[in-house]
């Protein structure tokens, strides 16, 4: 059952006794994916500490992770791979850190959400949401990085695919949505080690990407939708499926959700580091970056991975 996959088991198990010192994974997330807030038990002083959503458990077996702060202006030199999850609303200067890594060879796997179901449920548990203060938008996307590295990707679709409906119940009632994706074998790229034992993946309210990349890139397709699909308005999908009925018409696309792109990827700040901050305040602001150090490009070819989801990955929905 797993010859598909053997090599790699084999080398995973040679890797972890060969290996004294742990690669390291560093971490970027705007949702609690490090531990959610601590509750005060019943009967107990002390609140319970945060515990990591279970990829994170996993990724701590075979490696060092790190939390890397969302603000950051630089990725410290020791984290080979970056794991970033639903960066919303972050710095330019961030970006830019970002931008960087990869530019330098850093291995990068970028979740992003046009709507996080974690998100918008946090956002309806909050007293100030449930008193129609409105909770914001629950989208995320690393824009103009995606802009330059060949990644299409519009943060107000979802993606509805006819063949990935999920059974969901609540107010009373049952419907089947298509836009909380059960995605199965059929939805997966066989042919690729990453996807090819991966019998069932749930995504809630996952998005679209799309190829845009140029000659020095590729871009190759791991989990895509059924030819029954089409993209719906994130904002509509939101009240349920009868609210979104009119825009449920299948348009025969595969749509990719995840996709691995590599090659030779140029920055997004071809002027160097951005200077200020959101609001051009620049006060509290770090120096710029050397510009003798800018890196307009890689130096050698290298890989990311772009996933269309996040709540994949937390543990109250998959």
């Amino acid at each position: 059952q797993s010859e598909a996959t053997l090599e790699y088991d084999v080398t995973r198990l040679i890797t972890r006794v060969a290996t004294t010192v742990k690669p390291v994974v560093g971490v970027m997330s705007s949702l609690p994916i490090m531990g959610e807030p601590p509750m005060m038990a019943p009967n107990m002083m002390r609140p319970t500490p945060p515990k990591p959503w279970y990829v994170i458990q996993e990724l701590q077996r075979d490696f060092e992770v790190r939390v890397v702060d969302t603000a950051a202006t630089s990725i410290d030199p020791e984290i080979t791979t970056l794991l970033v999850v639903h960066p919303k609303a972050w710095s330019p200067r961030t970006l830019y850190a970002i931008d960087q890594f990869v530019m330098r060879g850093g291995r990068l796997i970028a979740c992003v959400d046009p709507l996080s179901a974690h998100e918008m449920e946090n956002q309806q548990q909050n007293q100030m949401a449930m008193m129609g203060m409105g909770g914001g938008p629950t989208s995320s996307t690393l824009g103009e990085l995606f802009d330059a590295w060949g990644v299409g990707f519009d943060p107000q679709k979802l993606l509805a695919d006819m063949r990935a409906m999920t059974r969901l119940g609540g107010a009373g009632r049952i419907e089947e949505s298509p836009v909380f994706l059960s995605l199965g074998t059929s939805h997966m790229n066989k042919a690729d080690l990453l996807t090819a034992q991966l019998d069932q993946v749930m995504m809630p309210f996952a998005g679209v990407l799309s190829d845009a990349t140029g000659d020095d890139v590729t871009f190759e397709p791991l989990v895509s939708s059924s030819d029954a699909a089409c993209r719906v308005d994130a904002q509509m999908a939101m009240f349920g499926t009868e609210a979104m009925r009119s825009q449920l018409k299948p348009d025969g696309l595969r749509h990719v959700v995840a996709a691995r792109l590599s090659g030779t990827f140029k920055t997004a700040f071809p002027d160097g580091a951005p200077t200020g901050g959101t609001d051009g305040d620049t006060a509290d602001e770090p120096p710029a970056a050397d510009p003798a150090e800018h890196l307009a490009a890689c130096a050698e070819p290298t890989a990311m991975l772009v996933i269309a989801d996040t709540d994949f990955l937390a543990d109250r929905f998959a």
